[in-house]
């Protein structure tokens, strides 16, 4: 019995505990439906959202952690919707406009040519572009300082047929990161 305790204090007494900061991702996903309607075969249409949305998500994941930043992770598009015909084929570009900006537009991302009818409820992923990149960083920095701008989402494209009918969904996913203090056991 003797013996179990000495063994018992002297793991004690090698084995401490600290304080360490952890690093948590946690996904955080904001985004609009583009309604896409037209009669003819070029397309443009939009949807806006505000950085107060991505604030608001941010304030409920961090809880009272510290924030270590926030950065985009992935941008996707999901066809909600097609009134198309099976036959129609379109392709385009996802661009981006800061509301304080709205006078320059940046390319997103671009798509390879799709049929909406084949693809609706698929995820598509645009090759993205660093400018447009860029200007989401911007939104985020925003969002992160409880500012009020809004960001303009735009489906711009060609279709093989004069008639295009379609929604898409732009999902755009940011990775929170947060530093929680956590303990260690180690020896």
């Amino acid at each position: 019995m003797r013996k179990v305790i000495i063994v018992v204090v002297v793991l004690s007494a090698l084995v401490g505990c600290k304080k360490v900061d952890v690093l948590f991702p946690i996904p955080i996903r904001i985004g609009g439906t583009v309604e896409v309607e037209d009669s003819t075969a070029t397309f443009r249409d939009s949807t806006f959202i505000p950085s107060s949305l991505l604030g608001a998500e941010i304030r409920d994941r961090a809880e009272e952690a510290g924030i270590e930043g926030v950065y985009l992770e992935s941008v996707v598009l999901v066809v909600e919707r097609s009134g198309c015909s099976d036959a129609t084929e379109v392709d385009g570009t996802l661009s981006v406009s800061l509301q304080s900006q709205s006078s320059r537009v940046y390319v997103l991302g671009k798509m390879d040519p799709v049929y909406p009818n084949q693809v609706v409820g698929d995820t598509l992923r645009p090759d993205l572009d660093s400018a447009g990149v860029r200007i989401l960083n911007e939104f985020t920095q925003d969002a992160l300082n409880g500012g009020s701008e809004i960001i303009k989402v735009i489906v711009s494209g060609t279709a093989n047929r004069a008639r295009v009918d379609f929604d898409v969904t732009v999902v755009v996913t940011f990775t929170l990161v947060v530093i929680r203090e956590m303990t260690s056991i180690g020896l």
